[in-house]
């Protein structure tokens, strides 16, 4: 009988630290959505002071930029020049 008692007192500690953890877990994630929140308002804030003031935004993501393959082009034609004016001295 007392081991029973001992086992249900030992199981009952193990559950109450399991949702004392639980808890816990809970309050930072509730902490991190809030946070989130907190930056997509800032965001929002930087934004529509940007429209305001005609500032431009790129956008990191954006399709309309093509990696760079702009400018790889530009360079490479001064690259050429360069060989030609050199062969000629």
């Amino acid at each position: 009988m007392i081991c029973v008692l001992l086992g249900f007192m030992y199981k009952k500690g193990q559950i109450q630290k399991h949702v004392k953890h639980v808890i816990e877990l809970e309050k930072e994630m509730l902490r991190n959505h809030a946070e989130i929140i907190d930056l997509h308002r800032q965001i929002d804030l930087i934004k529509n002071q940007a429209l305001r003031t005609g500032a431009t935004i790129l956008k990191l993501n954006d399709g309309s930029m093509n990696d760079g393959q702009d400018l790889l082009h530009e360079v490479n034609p001064g690259k050429k020049l360069l060989r030609r004016t050199s062969n000629l001295k």
